[in-house]
């Protein structure tokens, strides 16, 4: 027993020695280490975790009694957006809500540039009024461009609040000037205020052009125009716009601005019926025209270049289709030539010659339909029929042409905005003829 004692004793002082020399190691890398970690810790701010908002449920009562419960999702003029756990999303329009109790505070942005927020109030006479600390503001259902929850990290005013950018290609069946295969694109950026409309548009077609009983030389037309629509009363709108046409196969170039009213007979959010009246000053300028007998330029090609007012009216519907899915529309514009014209006429040999002619009873027309479908927030479908009349065409100019276009339609931005232009309202616009100046 006492042989093997120092042999435990030995064993302990072993593990005493390897623990002491441990404490020794560790308190060398602390020495080493730990003033390192201290300076990176001390240029370091203290991370602490804030859980995000909770928004609270907006309740929504319709006018046949039916009550939606959800968190409010981005809405506009149109409709109030929910998020709901049964339902999904849902989409009521303001016209059949009776009450909203919303949750938190809102922010809207106004169609007129304006961003207001608080606390809101639905009125069912189509108002909402904010109340904040400075007072309060109401604002009218179809001035609201758009409306979120306050803290709604999306809350900031941008370009899509108050613009539409929309662009279409489509292809075309014609009868009249243009060849049976012809295609086409348009373009129209438009600004929807609270009170007014401003809008640039473009459009412009390839075909196979009219050469007397067959469709052969290649042409092409283009229009392109700046238009502002501003609201007098709920009932009068005025209109001042400018156009520009181009048509390769008449050699036929266009420029006229018009200026009038529109009587809104009906309005609303699913319907319009517009009456406008208005009146509108044109220049025509057609190149190689052929010269007949007892004008001086017996045979010649001329240029000939025609200035004249008319008087233009006619009517425009629109009709919403449900759930905002598609849109029908139609346009009738009537013009009606007035008083004389100044006709003008140069062979290119100094030798040109004008006159001021009296305009009798020349008419022309554009009447245009279309069925409009869409399949998402950006993307559609339309299908338009037009007709393009002129009493008094210029030489070896049909006095009628039909279109039928198809395609699709693309569009960005604001979602409740009417673009302007397009191809089922502005393809080839004819202009009025008339005889060369006698010399």
């Amino acid at each position: 027993m006492n042989s093997a004692a120092p042999c435990g004793y030995e064993t302990l002082d072993l593990l005493q020695k390897a623990f002491h020399t441990g404490l020794a190691g560790v308190a060398l890398i602390s020495l080493v280490l730990l003033p390192g970690l201290a300076a990176a810790q001390a240029g370091r701010a203290p991370q602490i975790a804030t859980p995000p908002p909770v928004a609270r449920p907006t309740v929504v009562t319709l006018a046949n009694g039916d009550r939606a419960t959800g968190l409010l999702a981005p809405s506009d003029a149109s409709a109030i957006h929910l998020k709901t756990k049964g339902f999904g999303d849902l989409v009521l329009p303001w016209k059949g809500v009776m009450a909203v109790e919303f949750g938190d505070a809102i922010v809207v942005s106004v169609a007129d540039g304006r961003q207001l927020s608080g606390r809101a109030a639905f009125n069912p006479d189509g108002t909402l009024v904010l109340k904040d600390a400075t007072g309060e503001s109401a604002v009218a259902l179809t001035a609201i461009a758009r409306l979120m929850w306050i803290d709604d990290p999306r809350r900031r005013a941008n370009w899509r609040d108050h613009w539409n950018v929309s662009a279409a290609s489509q292809l075309h069946a014609s009868r009249g000037n243009s060849g049976e295969t012809d295609f086409g694109g348009d373009l129209s950026i438009t600004r929807q205020g609270e009170h007014s409309r401003f809008g640039l548009y473009a459009n412009r077609r390839f075909s196979n052009a009219s050469d007397g009983d067959s469709f052969s030389e290649v042409s092409d037309n283009a229009n392109a125009g700046v238009r502002i629509d501003r609201n007098i009363s709920k009932r009068l709108v005025g209109f001042v716009s400018t156009d520009f046409q181009h048509d390769r196969f008449q050699r036929l170039e266009r420029l006229w601005v018009s200026g009038g009213m529109g009587w809104n007979v009906v309005t609303g959010e699913t319907r319009n019926f517009t009456l406008p009246v208005g009146v509108s000053r044109g220049r025509d300028r057609q190149i190689e025209v052929i010269a007949g007998t007892g004008t001086g330029f017996d045979g010649r090609a001329v240029e000939l270049s025609r200035s004249y007012n008319e008087l233009q009216f006619g009517d425009s519907v629109r009709l919403q289709l449900k759930r905002q899915r598609g849109t029908i529309s139609q346009d009738l514009t009537i013009y009606r030539q007035l008083g004389s014209a100044s006709v003008s006429a140069d062979a290119g040999l100094g030798n040109g010659v004008s006159n001021i002619r009296p305009i009798v009873g020349n008419v022309r027309a554009e009447f245009s339909a279309m069925l409009g479908l869409q399949f998402s927030s950006w993307l559609g479908w339309q299908v338009s029929v037009h007709d393009s009349y002129n009493r008094q065409p210029y030489q070896s100019v049909e006095s009628n042409d039909f279109t039928i276009s198809a395609g699709l339609t693309f569009a960005v931005g604001r979602k409740n905005t009417r673009p302007y232009g397009g191809t089922s309202s502005n393809v080839s616009k004819r202009a009025s003829g008339d005889a060369l100046p006698q010399r």
